[in-house]
């Protein structure tokens, strides 16, 4: 059996798809039809008409795939827009992602911007800046550190954390005054819940923390509610 070949494109290009061992683009560059390599590099412009099934991702330049992406491992610190879901073993976002499907990763690390038509699932999930995500963001354990708005009609997990990002404090008290921050969701389930400045119409879980910010319509606790004085809460059932 032939050993796969190397593509690269350093000006600008198209080629078709197909089984590759490295795919490298640093210019201006299109692949027509699937693509399934070992490694998948982009540092500058590509469009990809078809899937990307690939063990080693690396997006810093700008990159649209039109058809699902699978990575064992992936850096995305451009802007990558997957129309199709996206999975694999371990993601790390510091760009802008758009997913039009579902994303499923053991790990999920983002500190850029997250778009997510379908759901968000994972181990271990943290999100460092702003998301939007249409469906459930699920994991063992979630951690999102605000910058700015973000939102997600449903959020579940064993422990889940949601407070401000601390990446803008060297501005100081100014930031503390004019921050309104928020994540925004219908309903978050867990065992482990501490939160801040969120606004949600029910929040269910063991043991439950309701920080500065939040505006809560209606708590349900098995064990433990602690409530902020600053915190905004209607109903209060314990289970």
């Amino acid at each position: 059996m032939s050993e796969l070949r190397d593509v690269k494109i350093s000006g600008s290009s198209t080629i078709t798809g197909g089984e590759y061992n490295i795919v490298k683009i640093s210019g201006s560059g299109k692949i027509n039809g699937d693509i399934k390599c070992n490694k998948f590099g982009i540092s500058g412009s590509a469009s990809v008409d078809g899937y990307v099934y690939t063990d080693e991702l690396r997006i810093s330049g700008s990159c649209k795939i039109i058809g699902d992406t699978k990575c064992e491992t992936g850096r995305i610190s451009g802007s990558a827009t997957i129309e199709g879901n996206m999975s694999g073993k371990e993601i790390r976002i510091s760009g802008g992602t758009k997913i039009t499907g579902d994303m499923n990763f053991n790990t999920i690390q983002t500190s850029g911007s997250l778009a997510a038509g379908g759901d968000v699932e994972g181990e271990n999930i943290v999100i460092n800046g702003a998301c939007k995500v249409e469906g459930l963001i699920n994991g063992e354990d979630i951690n999102i550190k605000l910058d700015g708005k973000s939102y997600s009609k449903e959020l579940g997990g064993e422990k889940i954390t949601i407070n401000k990002s601390q990446g803008n404090s060297f501005l100081g008290i100014f930031v503390k005054a004019v921050w309104k921050g928020s994540f925004v969701c219908e309903s978050i389930e867990g065992n482990e819940i501490d939160i801040e400045y969120t606004e949600c119409s029910v929040v269910r879980g063991k043991n439950i923390k309701i920080g500065p910010g939040c505006k809560i319509a209606k708590v349900e606790y098995y064990d433990i509610l602690d409530i902020h004085e600053d915190a905004e809460v209607g109903e209060k059932i314990k289970l």
